[in-house]
C-alpha cells in the first residue's frame, strides 16, 4: 500500500451490495442472492494505476487487487507468504532477502498471459521507475535504501543505479541493503512502492517510460485506463470509466485463487446523497451490506427492525482530528477573513498553545459524531491518540497504554485516552485556556473557518455540531465557520495538497492517517518538521523553512524526540516507550487534535465475518482477498462469536 491520507468524505460513502434480485425472507434469506459477486457504491476517484507512484487511498483500493506485493496478510493479520515464499534478515536487519515463488505470471487487463514471468528483475525496476517518477513515497525510501536518496537527486544513469540497494544474485532472489537497522522491514513491503513492474512492457507504453529518462508526458504506463498496467494479482479491471463505474474480474489464472471467492466486484460511482440508497438495495435483496444511519428521520423504526442483526463494526488503525493550517495564505474560501485585522487575529490564535486546548476542551466529540449516529455509535469512533492500538506492546502495557502513562507524567495528571470515550470537553477548562491565550495577546473573539462538503448532509450536520459546541462552550469566544464548497474544490484546497500555500482553511477534519507498517514510526512521522507529510494540510514548507512557526508550535522539539526514537533499533520496548512519549507530547502541544479513527457504525450484512484477508497496513487494507458472502444475514450473536472466536486466534497466533 502506501503512505496516505485518508477521505473521510469518501470513506462515509462506503456501502457493499451483491449483484442479484429478490426479497429477503423473514428468517433473512434470500434464495436469489449471488454469494460470488460483489457491488460497491462508493464516491471513487481513481487518479492512477502507477502503484509505485501514487499514495492516495483511492487509487490503492484499486491497485491492491491488481498487484501482489512480496508479503502479505491472513485474516488474522499476520505476514504470510505472497510473491515471496521465504525471507531472512542479517543479524543486524539491514540486509533482508526475499525468495521468490516459482510459476508466478503476468496478465493484460483481458487475461491474457505476458510472454514473461515473474522474476527478481522486475522488483528492481518497480523500485527505479518509482525513483524516476518521484514517487509520492520516496520520503519513504530515502534515508532507507542504500544509495536511494542519492539516485533520486542524480542524473540518473545506470551507473547511478548501480549503487542503490537491491541486487539480484539470481532471477528468483530479491536482496534490499539498508543504510540502517530497520527492525520492522518486512512489514513495509507489503506496499506498492515495492511492487514488481515488468521492464519490457513499463517501457512500451511510451518513450517517456524508458528506466533512467523519465518524462511524465510521455509515458502512458499507470494511468486510468485498465491497460495501462500488467497483472499479478487476484484480479483484473476490466473497466473503469470515472465518475461512472469500473469492474475488476477475477484473475482466472491467480497463482493463489483458492482463496478468492469473488468472481467480480462492481464499482458504481455514488456522491452519498442519497442517504437511503443502501439500505433500499439491501432490503430489495440486492445488497450484502448496509449501514443504519441515525439521520434516517425513521431511524428508530429500522433498528428495532434488524434488532436481532444489527452489530457494530470493527475498530481499525486510523486515526482523523483537527488540523490547523498554521501559516494560512489563501483565503478564497472564507466566511471571514475578508477583513484583514480578523485574518491576522485568526493566525496568531492558532499559534498559541492555550488556544488551541481551549478548542479542544470546547469541542464535544461525541454530539460532532453524534450528529449522524446513536452515542453507542459515536462513542465507538472516537480515538484519543494519533497513533493505532496494534503500534507495539510491551511488558508494560499496549501502545496505548504507554502514551497514556507519558501524557500523565508529562501533564502532571491522569487522562484517560482509551477508545470509546472523549476525555477533553470541559467548559470550565475551555474557558481557562481562554483567558491563558488572552494574557498572551491573543484577542478573541477568533474566527475559524472549516471546509465543508456542501452536497453530504451528514458532513454538514457535523460541521453544524462543532460551530455549535465549540461556540457555546466559549461562550462565543470562538467562532467556528463553516464554508460549504463542491467535493472538488474541497478536494483541491483540504485533502490532496500539492502546495500548502494552497491549504485554504483555518482548521480541518477532512485528513486521517492509516499506518503503512508495524511501527508507531508509521504515525509520528506525519509531523516530522523535516518532511512530514502533514507539514501541507499545516500549510508549512519542509526542511528548514518556515522553522519560526515549527519553534514556535512545539513541531521541532517533537521531531528531535522522533528521531531520537527511531535511533533506537534493538530493543523494541524502549523504542515503543520512545514513541510513546513522542504522541504525549503531540497531544501536549495540542498542534494536531485527534478524535475519531474510520467510520463505525452499526451494520447488517450477508459477509460471512472476519472471512477478508486482514492488517493495519499494507495491501490487505483495501483487498477483496478471502472474502466471503453468505445467503443468511449474519445476526448480531452470529457476529460476536466470531469475533471473540477471531480475537483469541489472533492473540494466539501472535505468542
Amino acid at each position: 500500500m502506501k503512505k496516505r491520507l485518508i477521505a473521510s468524505l469518501v470513506v462515509a460513502a462506503l456501502a457493499l451490495t451483491a449483484c442479484s434480485t429478490g426479497k429477503s425472507g423473514t428468517n433473512g434469506g434470500n434464495s436469489n442472492f449471488k454469494t460470488d459477486s460483489l457491488t460497491v457504491s462508493e464516491d471513487f476517484d481513481l487518479q492512477k494505476l502507477d502503484y509505485t507512484v501514487t499514495d492516495k487511498n483511492s487509487d490503492h483500493e484499486f491497485v491492491s487487487n491488481l498487484v501482489d506485493t512480496l508479503l502479505e496478510n491472513d485474516r488474522l493479520g499476520n505476514l504470510i507468504p505472497s510473491l515471496a515464499t521465504e525471507w531472512k534478515a542479517n543479524d543486524d536487519k539491514t540486509v533482508w532477502t526475499f525468495k521468490l515463488r516459482d510459476g508466478v505470471k503476468w496478465y493484460t487487463n483481458t487475461g491474457e498471459e505476458y510472454p514473461k514471468a515473474l522474476t527478481s528483475e522486475d522488483f528492481v525496476t518497480g523500485l527505479r521507475h518509482g525513483a524516476d517518477f518521484k514517487s509520492n513515497m520516496s520520503w519513504l525510501l530515502e534515508g532507507l535504501i542504500k544509495g536511494y536518496k542519492e539516485y533520486c537527486a542524480s542524473k540518473k544513469t545506470d551507473e547511478d543505479w548501480a549503487k542503490v540497494g537491491i541486487k539480484t544474485p539470481d532471477e528468483k532472489t530479491v536482496v534490499y541493503e539498508l543504510t540502517h537497522t530497520v527492525p520492522y522491514f518486512e512489514t513495509m513491503v507489503t506496499y506498492g512502492v515495492f511492487s514488481p513492474v515488468k521492464k519490457e512492457f513499463l517501457e512500451s507504453k511510451g518513450e517517456g517510460c524508458k528506466l533512467g529518462a523519465p518524462d511524465p508526458k510521455k509515458c502512458d504506463f499507470g494511468k486510468a485506463t485498465p491497460d495501462s498496467i500488467l497483472y499479478n494479482g487476484c484480479f483484473l479491471l476490466s473497466k473503469y470509466q470515472a465518475k461512472s463505474e469500473a469492474e475488476l474480474v477475477q484473475n482466472a489464472n491467480y497463482w493463489d485463487k483458492k482463496n478468492v471467492h469473488l468472481k467480480s466486484v462492481k464499482y458504481i460511482y455514488s456522491d452519498g446523497s442519497d442517504m437511503y440508497a443502501g439500505i433500499k438495495n439491501f432490503e430489495a435483496g440486492t445488497t450484502a451490506s448496509a449501514s443504519l444511519v441515525a439521520a434516517w428521520k425513521d431511524y428508530d423504526v429500522y433498528l428495532e427492525k434488524y434488532k436481532k442483526y444489527a452489530y457494530l463494526s470493527m475498530p481499525n488503525a486510523s486515526a482523523f482530528g483537527v488540523v490547523f493550517n498554521m501559516n494560512r495564505k489563501s483565503f478564497k474560501q472564507t466566511k471571514y477573513a475578508n477583513d484583514e485585522t480578523l485574518r491576522k487575529n485568526t493566525r496568531e490564535a492558532v499559534l498559541n498553545e492555550n488556544f488551541r486546548k481551549a478548542l479542544r476542551s470546547a469541542f464535544d466529540a461525541v454530539a460532532w459524531l453524534g450528529s449522524n449516529a446513536p452515542e453507542v455509535v459515536a462513542k465507538a469512533q472516537i480515538r484519543n491518540i494519533n497513533n493505532f492500538p496494534d503500534a507495539g506492546t510491551t511488558k508494560d502495557g499496549t501502545y496505548f497504554e504507554l502514551v497514556e502513562k507519558a501524557f500523565t507524567e508529562l501533564n502532571g495528571k491522569r487522562v484517560n485516552l482509551k477508545d470509546g470515550q472523549y476525555p477533553w470537553l470541559n467548559k470550565e477548562e475551555a474557558m481557562k485556556y481562554i483567558e491563558k491565550a488572552k494574557a498572551e495577546g491573543v484577542k478573541f473573539p477568533v474566527h475559524l473557518d472549516l471546509p465543508v462538503a456542501e452536497t453530504r448532509k451528514d458532513l454538514v450536520n457535523k460541521a453544524n455540531s462543532i460551530a455549535q459546541s465549540v461556540k457555546e462552550n466559549t461562550d462565543g469566544n470562538i467562532l467556528v465557520e463553516p464554508v460549504l464548497m463542491d467535493r472538488e474544490t474541497l478536494t483541491n484546497v483540504a485533502f490532496q495538497l500539492a502546495d500548502p500555500a494552497k491549504a485554504d482553511y483555518d482548521i480541518s477534519t477532512f485528513s486521517g492517517w492509516g499506518p503503512d507498517y508495524a511501527d508507531p514510526k508509521s504515525f509520528c512521522d506525519i509531523f516530522n518538521a523535516v518532511d512530514g507529510t502533514y507539514l501541507k494540510n499545516m500549510g508549512l514548507q519542509p526542511g528548514d523553512k518556515d522553522k519560526e512557526i515549527k519553534d514556535k508550535i512545539g513541531m521541532s522539539e517533537y521531531t528531535k524526540m522522533v528521531q531520537a526514537a527511531d535511533k533506537i533499533t534493538t530493543d523494541m520496548d524502549a523504542r515503543y516507550k520512545a514513541y510513546a512519549k513522542c504522541d504525549a507530547f503531540l497531544l501536549q502541544k495540542a498542534f494536531f487534535l485527534p478524535n475519531s479513527q474510520q467510520t463505525r457504525g452499526l451494520a447488517i450484512s450477508r459477509i460471512k465475518p472476519f472471512t477478508r484477508y486482514y492488517a493495519p497496513y499494507g495491501k490487505n487494507t483495501n483487498c477483496w482477498k478471502g472474502l466471503e458472502l453468505q445467503n443468511k444475514m449474519v445476526t448480531a450473536e452470529e457476529f460476536a462469536k466470531a469475533q471473540d472466536a477471531w480475537e483469541k486466534a489472533r492473540a494466539a497466533s501472535k505468542k
